[in-house]
């Protein structure tokens, strides 16, 4: 995962420094993986709204 713009940079320091674990995995897109498209609705869902959230 690629940290190449400062927000992004920041997310990806958040998440280190966070109590969470997360496990990343590859999915080919458009592969019909389920989750993938849920994620996909989602993210399109994001980018298409007016919220913003601080972090």
């Amino acid at each position: 995962w690629k940290t190449n713009i400062s927000l992004t940079k920041n997310y990806a320091d958040f998440i280190h420094n966070s109590p969470i674990q997360i496990h990343w995995q590859k999915v080919k897109s458009h592969s019909g993986d389920l989750w993938n498209q849920r994620a996909d609705e989602l993210a399109t869902k994001g980018a298409n709204s007016n919220y913003c959230m601080s972090l």
